[in-house]
């Protein structure tokens, strides 16, 4: 997916998808730096897990993400139901 670009403060686009991250039931932060973030979201079907991991760009007022699955390509779409949350 493409970045996110940030109308306002990357710092605030950060605690946007900290809450999403954590109100999602599924969600977890794994590693949390100034401008790096590592998050571990499951499935509710298989409980499958996809890695995604933010860079917060503020001299590009960007924030770049990437969702991996750790089973291969294929996650049930799983991606496709959780990255849109971010852009909403």
């Amino acid at each position: 997916m493409d970045s996110i670009e940030c109308q306002g403060f990357v710092e605030d686009a950060r605690r946007r998808i900290l809450q999403i991250v954590r109100d999602f039931p599924r969600g977890a932060v794994v590693e949390d730096r100034c401008n790096y973030l590592k998050v571990e979201v499951r499935s509710a079907v298989f409980s499958l897990v996809d890695d995604v991991k933010f860079e917060f760009d503020d001299a590009a007022k960007v924030v770049h993400f990437r969702s991996a699955s750790r089973l291969g390509y294929y996650d049930f779409c799983f991606s496709l139901t959780f990255s849109p949350l971010l852009l909403s």
